[in-house]
């Protein structure tokens, strides 16, 4: 029953969804239909008006982003935040909350290799600076990344907007792998194609309210 105002312009009206574990839940709606306003609602960066986030089934106040890292929640943004001048390593670990001051570095890289290896990256070197990656490469680092923060809920915003049709098959394999994990995802797309290819269940929202789940 989630719904959101900014000044009197209802963004998002009395609007449920539940998402269960190994399940992938594709997102569609025209833009301005409030899939990224749900999303930062989920992720902690706006505060819903009305309605609730029940994690477990417990409600949950949502607090920050690091609060929804707390909780399991990552987000794989458009735009992707990894910055290009850090090494692959250091941009896994860059912002996480686990890693002290002083750190075992040799136990950072094993982590950082078998959360690569999980998302189809697991022969690219750790030291090269992401500049040398392409878009696609940087997509999965991102996934690992929030791997190594122990998600239990990753959300991608347009994955595959500017990615290669092999690209786009890495990042569909890492999301099948996730699922087998017990994961789950959101996956935000205007690519019907890809809902029939990788998603179980499809909401749909338009101006802002409900128009139904169905499976794929």
């Amino acid at each position: 029953g989630v719904s959101k105002r900014f000044g009197s312009n209802e963004v998002l009206k009395n609007v449920s969804l539940s998402l269960e574990a190994q399940e992938i839940r594709a997102i569609c709606g025209e833009n301005g239909a409030g899939k990224s306003t749900l999303v930062k609602i989920i992720t902690g960066m706006h505060r819903a008006d009305d309605g609730a986030v029940l994690i477990d089934g417990a409600p949950t106040a949502i607090t920050s982003p690091q609060h929804a890292q707390e909780l399991g929640i990552a987000l794989v943004a458009q735009e992707l935040s990894l910055p290009p001048a850090l090494s692959v390593l250091d941009n896994i670990w860059l912002g996480n909350r686990e890693v002290p001051l002083f750190h075992r570095r040799r136990a950072l890289r094993d982590r950082a290799r078998e959360a690569l290896q999980k998302v189809g990256l697991g022969d690219l070197a750790l030291d090269i600076p992401v500049a040398q990656l392409s878009i696609g490469q940087r997509q999965l680092v991102e996934l690992a990344r929030m791997l190594t923060r122990d998600a239990r809920v990753f959300i991608l915003d347009e994955p595959t907007a500017t990615l290669s049709d092999v690209e786009i098959e890495r990042i569909f394999s890492a999301l099948k792998a996730l699922k087998s994990e017990g994961k789950s995802v959101i996956y935000i797309t205007h690519r019907l194609g890809e809902v029939f290819q990788v998603c179980d269940t499809v909401t749909v929202l338009r101006n802002g309210e409900l128009v139904g789940t169905r499976r794929t």
